[in-house]
């Protein structure tokens, strides 16, 4: 940061009053504050990005390491808990749907509230159902269909959400991070991971490099997943 970048960065923290955010600590707020704006970022879609004056795409999203007792403890009450929540009552959501969409499956198709088969598919245009289609009308359809086959799929939020809803996971230990995989929305997630010794460093190290760099495996078909990384620490490891 530079010496004309000052006056920004104080007028950004009176707005936001980092000092009472923190608790009466402004580097504690002036942390949590980059944990709040990090967090939003790291759970939009996929894709998201930033544009400056050139025209230059900048990536959303970035892993964060928070230390300190009090920068950790209110990133966990402000940030970490109402993440948590949030990614309950989907969770919530969803399980209300599977029992009701198991309850009208149960029922004679002329008794049916709905098409428990329709719901998720609904509004979709499912690529590969045109692919003979465009055969017949296109003249390149072989490099019609290679693109079209590397686009997302229509629909794939809806269904995806349905099928695998984690946008936000609380991992303690590596083989939670590592189960976890298979059900990240849309193949990206926001993680936390609290780091209670040096030892917790070096047991995390492979699997949120690998998820940092996208070179996660997840699910049957080994599908590649990524994410970011939110790590609180009493201490630096």
């Amino acid at each position: 940061m530079t010496e004309s970048d000052y006056p920004r960065v104080s007028r950004l923290f009176e707005s936001f009053d980092v000092t009472t955010l923190g608790e009466g600590d402004p580097v504690a707020g002036a942390n949590t504050l980059a944990a709040m704006a990090c967090s939003i970022a790291n759970i939009s879609r996929p894709g998201s990005c930033l544009v400056n004056k050139e025209g230059v795409k900048l990536g959303a999203g970035a892993s964060l390491l928070i230390s300190g007792s009090l920068s950790a403890t209110l990133a966990g009450e402000k940030i970490i808990s109402g993440l948590g929540t949030r990614q309950n009552n989907l969770l919530a959501h969803q399980r209300d749907l599977q029992i009701d969409m198991a309850r009208q499956s149960a029922k004679p198709p002329i008794l049916r509230q709905y098409d428990p088969d329709d719901i998720l598919a609904r509004g979709c245009s499912p690529a590969l159902l045109d692919l003979d289609r465009a055969v017949a009308l296109s003249r390149y359809a072989e490099e019609w269909m290679c693109a079209d086959l590397v686009k997302p799929p229509g629909g794939l939020g809806r269904h995806d959400l349905f099928k695998r809803p984690l946008a936000f996971i609380n991992a303690a230990k590596p083989s939670e991070l590592k189960n976890s995989m298979e059900h990240i929305h849309l193949a990206q997630a926001l993680v936390h991971i609290g780091l209670t010794n040096p030892a917790a460093c070096t047991r995390f190290d492979e699997c949120c490099t690998a998820l940092m760099n996208g070179g996660m495996n997840g699910g049957a078909l080994s599908e590649t997943v990524r994410g970011h990384v939110l790590s609180t620490s009493a201490s630096l490891c």
